[in-house]
């Protein structure tokens, strides 16, 4: 399989962690996902690059043939298995170019992740990604240029890589004893 998709589903099974889930999987060749993600934990039941079934749009289906599936357990902290979830699909985000990330609701119509739906809405969802991804890549200066501004000290550029000159130092440092 060439991956396509980053296919987001709950596990809907208030009895089933991290553990239970991939059990279930090695029981059942035919009903196949790729990653489990609870609260404390993830882990790859499935090659990346084998198409499973678990985006219930048939054999043929885009969310089968090119679809990581990845499945989320809500039978916990699911906040917590939800940013557990976040720090996977941004490491495949980084690793793999121009992966879509869907609902299975998206190939099939169920209602999944049923979970995320009820409580964060499918928007909400990304929107929380997305915000992860930006504190995961963001420069570990930023925060404290946020918080010099927010105390009103005047700066006028975020060259956070560039050398500091002396002139600079002067400057800054005559601003914050005033």
């Amino acid at each position: 399989m060439i991956p396509k998709f980053q296919v987001i589903h709950n596990a809907g099974n208030s009895n089933a962690d991290d553990t239970a889930n991939n059990n279930f999987m090695k029981n059942d060749d035919y009903v196949l996902w790729h990653f489990t993600v609870d609260e404390n934990s993830i882990t790859q039941g499935h090659s990346i690059f084998r198409s499973a079934f678990h985006a219930g749009d048939g054999e043929k289906g885009k969310g089968n043939l090119t679809g990581i599936g990845i499945e989320i357990a809500d039978n916990g902290d699911t906040v917590k298995a939800c940013q557990n979830a976040f720090n996977l699909m941004y490491y495949l985000d980084q690793n793999i170019p121009d992966l879509v990330i869907k609902p299975h609701q998206f190939f099939s119509g169920k209602y999944c992740p049923r979970w995320i739906l009820d409580n964060w809405g499918w928007n909400g969802f990304i929107e929380r990604y997305q915000n992860f991804k930006f504190a995961a890549t963001e420069h570990w200066a930023a925060k404290n240029y946020r918080s010099l501004i927010s105390k009103g000290l005047t700066i006028h550029e975020q060259r956070f890589n560039d050398q500091i000159t002396r002139g600079e130092i002067f400057a800054l440092l005559d601003q914050i004893f005033k």
